[in-house]
């Protein structure tokens, strides 16, 4: 689950109150007006935090999202997503089974960092 934050969101001179959601692939802002938007982070540049706030550009324009503390956080997890092994919190010290999954790069990656891996395909029936 991503991070949440309830905030306020300005864009082309409005302001929207509501609740910000910060996924794995969008950031997110529902607003009790029922202001709705959707922002790719693909799409998001120039992200800064200052003042409190969490300045983005899109080729749809300039938003800036008043979230107090949480902005230069949020800033940091926009311009470097975790990759998938760091998701899944996987240690060097651990034994991994992967289960029904045939993916040749994914299962270099895992034997790169774990203990040692071992894969079992799914039984047909």
């Amino acid at each position: 689950m991503g991070a949440e934050a309830n905030c306020a969101l300005r864009e082309n001179g409005a302001r929207h109150t509501g609740r910000a959601l910060l996924e794995t692939d969008e950031l997110i802002f529902r607003g009790a007006d029922l202001y709705r938007i959707a922002l790719p982070l693909k799409s998001l540049r120039n992200i800064r935090a200052s003042g409190g706030e969490l300045l983005l550009e899109t080729s749809a324009g300039q938003f800036a999202i008043e979230i107090g503390a949480k902005a230069e956080s949020w800033a940091e997890r926009i311009r470097s997503p975790k990759g998938l092994l760091d998701k899944l919190d996987l240690k060097p010290v651990y034994n991994v089974a992967v289960v029904g999954v045939s993916d040749a790069a994914f299962e270099n990656q895992l034997a790169q960092h774990t203990r040692s891996i071992v894969v079992v395909p799914l039984a047909k029936r």
